[in-house]
């Protein structure tokens, strides 16, 4: 701990730095080592905004309760970054993650009641994912937003089937292509998708519904957007884009449907804002 203080002192110092971001996967698993940094940081006033990652089921008594979340948020801890994933128990235990989705919510409390902005990720065409259990991840983010305002929510990252992973072995026997080479994998990095870095979406044969996984992966933002408003209307007629994309099993009806939601967003999302500037 007290070579960290060291250096984050000598960086601030050098470079003036008003905020620092520490790109830790796990930043508060050794619980010793944080109370330390902590201590020091209120001992040294260093004076920065700051943030890093945290699992969603630290939020408790023994790690950060909201007595703890508050002497974060008064050493300038601005926000944490979490990865939820999903909203269905089933799913996070098929992906191993050991949390659940009552510790999302807990985070989401806590750190509303602390001042601390949570920033979570998801993903979505997880396999054996079923399209109710992404609708309870859309469901959760609502949630989510709704005890804690100032959350973030990245887009819903669609499964990368990465070599060397447990799952990655599972895709294959469900007909993942798997480059034979170097220049193999080039070919496909050339011609990735943007949702899942790798693979197309489409190409991905243990979705049920792919173009409802490409919908929530790029429209989400729009979904939460219009939630946050405060127009009963709006909030419910946001849900409907997401019952309309993936109704069809066609890829030409489902693409028409796909528009038909975005277009959908995008009007209401002009209503919410003329409301808004009218009044």
């Amino acid at each position: 701990a007290e070579r960290f203080l060291d250096e984050l002192e000598y960086q601030v110092s050098k470079y003036q730095l008003d905020a620092v971001r520490f790109l830790d996967e796990d930043f508060f698993v050794n619980h010793k080592r944080v109370i330390a940094i902590v201590e020091g940081l209120e001992r040294r006033k260093i004076g920065i905004v700051w943030g890093t990652n945290v699992r969603a089921d630290y939020f408790n008594e023994e790690r950060i309760s909201l007595d703890f979340a508050g002497r974060l948020r008064n050493i300038g801890v601005k926000f944490l970054s979490i990865g939820a994933e999903s909203g269905s128990d089933r799913v996070l235990g098929f992906l191993k993650k050991d949390i659940t989705v009552a510790d999302t919510l807990n985070s989401a409390r806590t750190c509303n009641l602390a001042g601390i902005v949570p920033v979570y990720s998801w993903m979505c065409g997880t396999p054996t994912e079923t399209k109710k259990e992404m609708e309870m991840t859309l469901s959760l983010i609502r949630e989510v937003t709704r005890i804690c305002p100032s959350a973030i929510h990245y887009n819903p990252q669609v499964y990368r089937p990465y070599p060397g992973g447990e799952l990655y072995e599972w895709c294959k026997s469900r007909e993942l292509y798997e480059p034979s080479s170097v220049e193999e994998w080039r070919k496909v990095a050339d011609h990735q998708d943007p949702n899942t870095g790798a693979h197309p979406v489409r190409k991905l044969h243990w979705l049920d519904d792919y173009v409802f996984v490409e919908f929530i992966s790029t429209f989400m933002p729009e979904i939460v957007g219009i939630y946050r408003s405060r127009n009963l209307f709006y909030r419910l007629l946001s849900t409907l884009p997401q019952k309309l994309v993936g109704a069809w099993d066609y890829p030409v009806v489902g693409w028409l449907a796909n528009k038909a939601a975005y277009m959908m967003l995008s009007t209401l999302h002009l209503a919410r804002n003329m409301t808004r500037s009218s009044g």
